[in-house]
């Protein structure tokens, strides 16, 4: 079995210095993405929440109430307008 990163004992300081700088950028960029309102406008109506999802057997009336209350979350936490 392939290991996907090389142990640290086999890098050197330098390249794990750039690694790290580069892991806080692209973290920094994230939160920065997170901390802002997606878009204004969104409307949901005849939701029943729902946040089970069984992924082997679903409907699409389901899938809408769940993907409507995962919306409906995001607003109620000022991720989406």
């Amino acid at each position: 079995m392939s290991r996907r990163f090389p142990e640290l004992r086999d890098i050197d300081n330098e390249s794990i210095l750039r690694w790290a700088s580069e892991l806080v950028r692209v973290l920094e960029d994230l939160d920065d993405d997170a901390n802002s309102i997606i878009s204004d406008g969104w409307t949901i109506t005849n939701l029943t929440k729902d946040r089970i999802l069984n992924a082997n057997s679903t409907s699409i009336a389901e899938l809408a109430d769940f993907v409507g209350t995962l919306v409906q979350d995001l607003q109620d936490k000022g991720k989406l307008g």
